[in-house]
């Protein structure tokens, strides 16, 4: 097994009303990757994605399903209800692979 090593990334909030206004600065452990389908990949150049190794699933834009190739309208869908009784419309797929930054193994 190989070891990777990541330095946090820093999720910068800003005022809305005075965007030079910074309201707090969040460091989050994030790692580059691409997803890959049917011999596509996608986004085309690894994007920071957090590291949460408490999750259960994860989820993804579903423009990066369609940058796939994939109809993910046509998809199984459930909600996923999260902090604040917020709920969203999620997709199921499982045949989706994720890489480590743009490597391929």
């Amino acid at each position: 097994m190989s070891k990777h090593n990541f330095p946090f990334d820093s999720d910068i909030y800003r005022d809305p009303k005075n965007t030079s206004k910074v309201i707090y600065i969040i460091d989050r452990p994030k790692i580059p990757i691409t997803l890959g389908f049917n011999k596509i990949t996608y986004p085309f150049v690894p994007t920071l994605c957090l590291l949460d190794s408490g999750c259960d699933i994860n989820l993804f834009p579903a423009s990066w399903g369609l940058g796939l190739g994939i109809d993910v309208k046509n998809l199984p869908s459930y909600r996923i209800n999260g902090i604040g009784k917020i709920s969203i419309k999620a997709y199921s797929m499982n045949d989706v692979e994720m890489f480590l930054g743009d490597s391929k193994s």
